[in-house]
């Protein structure tokens, strides 16, 4: 680091000086330094004043260099501890072992390779990794996803790569299918003639030029089997199918209760905390764009008794206005992503502790390794006050998750209402001066009144008048509609209620040791004695004889 600054500066010298001009004038140079809140650079920057680097000449001997280092290491550490005081990034610096200021090229890549491909911090659900190149975080999560189902028997997914003509890439599409596999079944997966729909994730995959169809193989007769090419995101059919399908499978409507054999090796072989006892636990999530859940169109927009002309303008505009409202829930939904909170405690001398409940949903079930769960009664009190203990908790645990990004999303959302307003603006303005248009044709027939101008007027000019007054006042609505919406929804992030959540389980769970892991144990013991291994024991005198023993 302290090369660097010198070089920095030395070069810009060169500039300003020319060393064989011995009369050269001096040119001061202004040092501006830029720092961010924890950065150690101010404090390096006190460090090289005190040394007065950058104001007079120096013999930099090794010596000196090594302690100005050294001194360097300790401002970097110190600032590390004391912007440390959370607990997760405590570990996350342990983690990582920054315990040195020398940002070499090889120690910043080898900082990158441990950030990079860390192991999320708990409680999270395990994940499959998607085989295919990724180009944001929502691609990611859905292509884990994807694959997790696809590892647990309910899909099968195939990649293919083609190289087609015209492209001098080889481009990657996925094909789904539920054949052969047990899961929730998908609309779309069920049409038995086009049961392997083709899908591209990335929008790098996206062929060029794009391709509606493609082909995914040979049919039972030997025929090319044409496909539709889904692209796997918002607004494409089979992504709202796959996720609307699995969102009603997988959740429950009371609290169930089961017991399960599962703890040991072979379900966890990584190793657990949990213990065998009874759990209470609850899966759900608030939904940042759940204002709109209501936002309908209003039915009196298009009425029979209009004219047509005013019902096709009519409809255009509440398509207009439904795409805008999905618009804005999506922007929403992308400024507060929703956050799967898994919520458990364990019962500890007949009260409850709250635990890690990621593990519970975390072990590794294998489609030939089945464990023992048998259904049991749960308490009728249990089964009133537990949806409600959690989804008060679950509220509490998302509105941690938003407070950190509420500036940000205050500053998106009011930025979104004011550009709606101007986009409205301007359109309102386009409609006034057609409307203004007309207005004065209707005066220039009037001073010229003869008949034809009057029926021009009755038939031509006052309906388009009519249209345009009632499409200025449709705008106006819906650019209002918007922005209450908004304006909604960002109180709603601030401070979500408990029966906005939705509650995807609540169970109580009795986990027990794996009897399998048992016998594997047993069977691992010495072979205890047995009555043909002791030796005979002497008659017993007393005994009857004829009596057998």
């Amino acid at each position: 680091m302290l090369n660097q600054w010198i070089g920095r500066i030395d070069r810009l010298g060169r500039d300003r000086v020319d060393p064989d001009k011995r009369n050269s004038p001096v040119k001061d140079v202004k040092l501006v330094l830029f720092h961010r809140p924890g950065d150690p650079s101010r404090d390096v920057e006190t460090l090289f004043s005190g040394y007065q680097l950058f104001r007079r000449s120096l013999q930099l001997d090794p010596l000196t260099v090594n302690n100005i280092s050294q001194e360097i290491d300790d401002v970097v550490i110190r600032a590390n501890q004391s912007s440390s005081a959370s607990p997760n990034a405590t570990s996350l610096a342990n983690v990582s072992g920054v315990d040195s200021g020398r940002w070499t090229p090889e120690h910043s890549q080898d900082l990158y390779e441990r950030i990079a491909h860390a192991e999320p911090m708990a409680p999270v659900l395990a994940s499959c990794k998607y085989d295919a190149y990724v180009s944001s975080n929502e691609e990611s999560a859905l292509g884990n996803w994807i694959e997790q189902l696809c590892a647990h028997g309910m899909m099968s997914k195939k990649k293919v790569s083609k190289r087609f003509r015209g492209d001098g890439k080889r481009r990657v599409f996925s094909t789904l299918t539920q054949m052969g596999c047990d899961g929730p079944p998908v609309p779309r997966l069920e049409v038995h003639d086009q049961s392997f729909p083709a899908f591209v994730l990335a929008r790098w995959h996206t062929l060029n030029p794009p391709r509606t169809e493609v082909t995914t193989g040979l049919d039972h007769q030997g025929q090319p089997r044409k496909s539709r090419l889904h692209f796997l995101s918002h607004g494409g059919m089979l992504h709202d199918q796959i996720v609307q399908t699995y969102a009603k499978a997988g959740k429950t409507h009371e609290t169930i209760g089961f017991s399960i054999q599962s703890l040991g090796l072979r379900f966890y072989p990584a190793g657990v905390s949990l213990h065998s006892g009874r759990y209470l636990c609850g899966v759900g999530f608030v939904d940042s764009g759940s204002v709109y859940a209501q936002a309908l169109p209003q039915k009196s927009m298009v009425e029979t008794t209009q004219s047509k002309q005013l019902q096709r303008v009519l409809a255009i505009e509440s398509a207009r206005h439904v795409a805008g409202l999905k618009a804005d829930q999506r922007f929403i939904r992308q400024l507060a992503p929703a956050k799967l909170c898994v919520r458990a405690s364990r019962e500890d001398a007949g009260k409850y502790t709250p635990c890690d409940g990621g593990e519970l949903f975390t072990p590794h079930w294998g489609k030939d390794v089945v464990p023992q769960v048998q259904r049991v009664p749960v308490a009728e009190k249990l089964r009133e006050k537990l949806p409600l203990q959690y989804k008060v908790a679950i509220a509490k645990e998302t509105k941690e998750h938003w407070s950190d990004n509420h500036r940000q999303i205050r500053e998106h959302v009011e930025e979104r209402i004011e550009c709606i307003r101007l986009e409205a603006a301007e359109r309102l303005r386009l409609t006034n001066t057609m409307l203004s248009n007309v207005e004065t044709q209707v005066q220039e027939r009037r001073a010229n009144a003869t008949k034809a101008n009057d029926q021009w007027i009755q038939l031509r000019l006052r309906p388009r008048s009519d249209l345009l007054m009632r499409q200025r006042d449709v705008i106006q609505e819906n650019c209002a509609g918007r922005c209450e919406l908004l304006q909604k929804s960002l109180e709603f992030v601030q401070s979500p209620p408990p029966e906005s959540v939705s509650l995807q389980v609540t169970a109580q769970i009795h986990l027990r040791d794996d009897p399998e892991a048992i016998f594997d144990q047993v069977s691992s013991d010495p072979d205890p004695i047995t009555d043909f291994h002791q030796s005979p024991t002497s008659a017993d005198p007393d005994a009857n004889p004829r009596k057998p023993r």
